[in-house]
């Protein structure tokens, strides 16, 4: 019998969500102890959540539809995404305060990053700003850079009773939300 889970990550109605991000991918533990993209196990086998934040969000809840999530570890990954800023002079309004801006995938962690550009013009003055995601200059132009960053994941391990009530042979769905509160910090 098969077992597969869906993940939901989110802010509660409480929280503001301007500056701030989580979001949740559901993994599997290979034997040689790495974790591999999969949203299928086996009952009683454990599915794992990888759960990114940014800095000032902690996870204040976890939800299952059945079983347990409890966080387990954490780990660092390094990343490296594209960005692009593709504001010209032309879209500059002069009564309004000009942003040219792109997110990355995750969010960057500690502030750390390096910026290679890729083509286009080097645009001075580009800044992460508090969210953690988003990089920003007040610089109009035309360019792509890559972003080398670290991000934090939270693991969550998901596991599941060794056989749940009355499925009836069909296979069962573990629906786990993580909702997150923006901190202090």
């Amino acid at each position: 019998m098969g077992l597969s889970a869906t993940l939901e990550a989110r802010f509660g109605f409480t929280d503001t969500t301007k500056d701030a991000h989580i979001s949740a991918k559901l993994m599997k533990k290979l034997s040689s102890g790495e974790y591999s993209a999969s949203s299928k196990g086996r009952i009683g086998e454990s599915l794992y959540a990888f759960v990114y934040r940014s800095p000032n969000v902690a996870v204040a809840q976890v939800h299952t539809s059945f079983g347990t999530a409890a966080k387990v570890g954490e780990k660092t990954i390094e990343m490296r995404d594209a960005i692009v800023f593709n504001k010209l002079e032309s879209d500059i309004d002069p009564d309004k305060e000009f942003i040219n801006d792109d997110k990355v995938n995750k969010p960057v962690h500690g502030n750390t990053y390096s910026l290679e550009l890729l083509y286009g013009s080097n645009l001075d003055g580009i800044k992460l700003e508090s969210d953690g995601l988003t990089f920003s200059t007040s610089q109009a132009g035309l360019a792509s850079y890559a972003v080398t960053y670290s991000t934090t994941v939270d693991i969550y391990e998901i596991q599941s009773p060794p056989k749940p009530n009355d499925l009836d042979g069909k296979e069962a769905v573990n629906h786990v939300i993580f909702i997150g509160a923006v901190t202090d910090t």
